[in-house]
């Protein structure tokens, strides 16, 4: 007895392997076409690369702020290092000149204690400018009028580089009984005149005092129109 033959017996498109199915698959009867597999999106990439590229505009931004911080914070702290070297040589400046003023002070303070704050005649008193001035002698004399004078006989020597002043407004004299006098005119021959000293100048004159009662006489030599603490006392018996 024979078996009724398949009916896809000695057909193409018999299964082999499994085959069938997949034809089967790809084309389907009746005339529909087989599913198609989905596209990929092409605007993804763009999305992704847009935010890489903006990712690093905002990085490039902020390290551009902040080199330019660094550079400003180099600018100002190399101003402030200049500020603080002129500062430094200014300070250095002011010390120097103070020390130099300092320094002609205590010469001055050591030349004044290096003379006698009483001198007696014939001794030479120096200014801090370089004027030397000396009471050669003190005596007494008269006018033809007979009034009774103390003479003193005083010289001037400038060795300085100024030009001081010398007159008889200069001087002054105290009596053994403790009053203090201003020179007087006397028209005596000698008298001490008035004026000024170039340097390396020299003068001499007299300076007269009314009154010739015995005893201690102080004559003191201070100028009228200055500001220095230039002063000088001679001590002479009568």
């Amino acid at each position: 007895m024979t078996s009724p033959n398949s009916p896809y017996q000695g057909d193409a498109s018999q299964p082999e392997n499994g085959k069938f199915q997949q034809n089967q698959y790809q084309q389907q009867p009746n005339g529909f076409a087989a599913p198609q597999q989905p596209q990929k999106k092409k605007g993804g990439c763009l999305k992704w690369g847009a935010i890489i590229i903006g990712v690093l505009v905002v990085l490039g931004i902020i390290g551009g702020a902040l080199g330019g911080g660094s550079d400003d914070a180099d600018t100002s702290s190399s101003s402030n290092s200049s500020e603080g070297a002129d500062v430094a040589v200014a300070d250095a400046d002011t010390n120097e000149d103070a020390a130099a003023e300092a320094g002609a002070d205590e010469a001055d303070a050591e030349e004044d204690e290096a003379q006698p704050s009483e001198l007696t005649p014939g001794q030479t008193y120096t200014t801090s400018k370089g004027l030397d001035i000396t009471i050669n002698s003190v005596t007494t004399t008269s006018d033809v009028f007979g009034t009774s004078y103390v003479a003193v006989d005083v010289t001037y020597l400038n060795n300085g580089d100024d030009e001081p002043s010398f007159g008889t407004t200069d001087w002054t004299i105290q009596t053994p009984a403790g009053v203090v006098s201003d020179a007087s005119w006397a028209g005596i021959d000698g008298q001490l005149d008035s004026g000024k000293l170039t340097p390396g100048g020299t003068v001499t004159g007299t300076v007269f005092f009314e009154g010739t009662d015995p005893g201690e006489y102080r004559i003191v030599w201070e100028p009228m129109f200055s500001f220095s603490s230039d002063s000088a006392t001679w001590i002479a018996n009568i």
